[in-house]
């Protein structure tokens, strides 16, 4: 995927825009196998120094975004093309606006709680009216899930057959779930895009 990229502290960044990002990622809803997306900014970097398996899922994304001021300055002193941010919100906007231009798609919230996730079903329905919401899961709140509630997690979103799964279970664990379970998913297109938040912009 990362042919558009820039090394970032041994990390493959993309270095186009959001509008190039979000439009990549919609002509991908149409492929077949799931691709996802994780974001890089300098908290996660230095996280991923003693995590080996958050450094591993980071560089496997298939999108790796400059989520963060600092990986936009460090392109800069590199001589890299980063000149703007692009955040989880930015893609939840930028991917669930084309998905409401379109029309007929549907996503699914992984992560939070349910009184959370009640708040985001409502807010999409005003937001984004024609983006249908398959499902939402509210996993517990643990560092690590036993298998029975990981193969829960992953019955429940297959079943809905969502086209976009968004994850909001916060870094590292977000990451390291989706880029362990990503060839189990029935989803075209998954991100990670830390804790969901009523706030999140609209498109």
């Amino acid at each position: 995927m990362k042919t558009e990229t820039e090394d970032i502290l041994g990390y493959r960044v993309d270095r186009r825009g959001l509008e190039d990002c979000v439009d990549d990622v919609i002509a991908w809803i149409k492929g077949d196998a799931c691709r996802w997306l994780a974001c890089l900014n300098p908290h996660s970097y230095v996280v991923a120094l003693d995590d080996p398996a958050f450094a591993k899922a980071l560089h496997e994304a298939d999108w790796l975004v400059p989520d963060g001021q600092g990986i936009v300055l460090a392109s800069r002193l590199l001589g890299g093309a980063i000149r703007r941010r692009v955040t989880g919100s930015d893609i939840f906007a930028g991917v669930n606006r084309h998905l409401n231009d379109a029309g007929g798609r549907s996503v699914f919230f992984l992560g939070s709680t349910e009184e959370t996730l009640a708040a985001i079903r409502a807010r999409m329905a005003v937001d984004y009216p024609r983006v249908r919401v398959a499902g939402t899961w509210s996993p517990p709140f643990k560092p690590e899930y036993t298998a029975a509630e990981n193969e829960a997690m992953l019955a429940a979103i297959n079943a809905a057959a969502p086209d976009v799964l968004w994850v909001g279970m916060t870094a590292p664990k977000q990451e390291k779930w989706l880029h362990a379970n990503r060839a189990r998913l029935d989803v075209k297109f998954a991100a990670a895009v830390g804790g969901y938040s009523t706030s999140m912009p609209a498109g």
